[in-house]
């Protein structure tokens, strides 16, 4: 599920101004002071396919998908393997294209330095700046997995769900699961989470995915 198209526009146009950044960082790491701007400007045209490649990697690494359970080490995993990949297709760019530079170093300080960057954009800074809509959902299950997870998620506004109705599948007849959701769907809610490790669940499905379906449609 893509985030709102405002907070996509955020994201891409956060995540470019710091692959420049890293740029630049990169050429002063390299030379060891500040880059004159005839030397950043060479830099800079030579990697605008490579800032390009790296936005493209990125929606198709999902880093502009919304997550209902943002873990760190996936998403700095994904940041990583995403730059990874941008910085090997621009080894073969500056290989195959006739360019005046020949940027080893620079790709490499590049790539740890625009990890680090994004990393911290994406965890530490976007949490607070980002519209915080968050949509109303059902969760179907029971037992301590799904108590916590309710738990973490309805305390925690940094995910995009919150959970307003609970179906315990223990307390809750079979014939009447697929009647609270619909009454879930009618107060507002738009998705519906579902434990399917419950045995209840499995039997349930095919009455859910109808109940779903008849408001919808």
């Amino acid at each position: 599920m893509a985030f709102t198209r405002r907070e996509t526009i955020l994201l891409v146009a956060g995540d470019l101004m710091l692959l420049v950044l890293s740029l630049w960082l990169a050429l002063a790491a390299r030379t060891l002071a500040i880059p004159a701007l005839p030397y950043f400007g060479k830099h800079f045209v030579a990697f605008i396919p490579v800032f390009a490649f790296s936005l493209l990697i990125f929606f198709i690494g999902g880093l502009y998908e919304k997550q209902t359970r943002l873990v760190r080490s996936v998403m700095g995993g994904r940041v990583f393997g995403a730059q990874l990949t941008n910085v090997v297709i621009a080894a073969v760019l500056f290989f195959l294209l006739p360019f005046a530079i020949a940027p080893k170093t620079i790709l490499l300080l590049y790539l740890g330095i625009s990890v680090v960057l994004i990393s911290i954009w994406r965890f530490f800074i976007t949490p607070r700046i980002a519209i915080r809509h968050r949509e109303q959902a059902v969760l179907v299950g029971q037992g301590q997995a799904v108590l916590e997870a309710l738990e973490e998620v309805n305390h925690n506004n940094k995910y995009r769900v919150y959970f307003t109705e609970h179906i315990d599948t223990v307390s809750t007849s079979s014939h009447t699961i697929a009647e609270r959701i619909q009454e879930a769907i009618q107060k507002g809610a738009r998705i519906v989470v579902v434990d399917t490790r419950d045995g209840a669940v499995r039997l349930q499905l095919s009455g859910m995915y109808r109940a779903i379906g008849n408001f919808f449609h």
